[in-house]
């Protein structure tokens, strides 16, 4: 059974990507400034109380708060996943929506947080998911986190381990059913 996103072939997936990473990256620095601009360091606002509120810290470690203090580890970090997606690019040249999408996502999510260091020495988060006791996180984040699930998921069963393409065990099972169809259906 073919899953639907393998056969989703963009026409033009590095337009794509760079639409995408670059509506991801403002989107991101659009939100931050306007918590700057009208939040408090440490202000909260319940959205839906004890459950979502929109609360403005300055997050000196990664992705959702982790590893506080580690600003240069991180920014080496985010600077190597970049060069390691243009490179994926360079060599790779993507044809479907989970690679190209993913990679705009993971990109643009790191430099935005990047951008932050850069610019203020830490990242801003807003996001407090207080349902699920979890990290206070920014659109970035998100764009990282999804990304790198999307590229897990194309790498593991489209783009390698367990593609059919490339995986010898499954290309043996298909082409045993094939074989077991076409006499069946004899």
């Amino acid at each position: 059974m073919a899953f639907p996103l393998k056969d989703i072939h963009i026409k033009h997936t590095a337009r794509l990507f760079w639409i995408a990473a670059s509506a991801w990256f403002v989107l991101d620095q659009a939100v931050k400034i306007v918590e700057r601009l009208t939040m408090q360091p440490g202000q909260s606002i319940a959205l839906i109380p004890q459950v979502f509120h929109l609360t403005y810290i300055r997050n000196n470690g990664a992705a959702f708060s982790s590893f506080s203090g580690q600003t240069w580890l991180f920014f080496t970090a985010a600077l190597v996943a970049i060069a390691a997606i243009f490179m994926f690019w360079r060599f790779e040249k993507p044809t479907t929506l989970l690679p190209a999408l993913g990679s705009s996502l993971l990109i643009s999510g790191a430099m935005g947080n990047v951008v932050d260091r850069i610019i203020y020495g830490h990242v801003t988060d807003i996001f407090d998911a207080r349902f699920l006791n979890f990290a206070i996180f920014n659109v970035a984040d998100i764009g990282i986190t999804v990304g790198a699930i999307m590229l897990v998921v194309w790498l593991i069963f489209f783009g390698g381990i367990l593609s059919e393409e490339n995986s010898p065990e499954l290309e043996k099972s298909s082409s045993k059913k094939a074989k077991k169809n076409s006499k069946d259906a004899a």
